[in-house]
């Protein structure tokens, strides 16, 4: 490998390290990453199979808005 294409690859890590992407193509994102995204309806039409200690749809808009969400005693 030439010094050149050494350095153009040690650059582009670096790049990628310090400016992550930050924007990314909506077709290739989940279901609930997508700006047209509704929980209610999603809620409506998948209901969890056993029972689960927490509101789904609350737990769910969280998600859309911090991006994680805690599942109290879920294991």
């Amino acid at each position: 490998m030439g010094l050149l294409t050494t350095l153009k690859q040690k650059v582009i890590a670096t790049k990628e390290q310090l400016f992550p992407q930050t924007e990314f193509d909506e077709e290739t994102l989940p279901w609930i990453d997508r700006p047209e995204a509704d929980v209610d309806e999603f809620v409506k039409k998948y209901q969890p199979k056993l029972d689960v200690s927490y509101n789904l749809a609350e737990k769910l808009k969280f998600w859309q808005k911090n991006g994680y969400v805690i599942l109290e005693q879920s294991i």
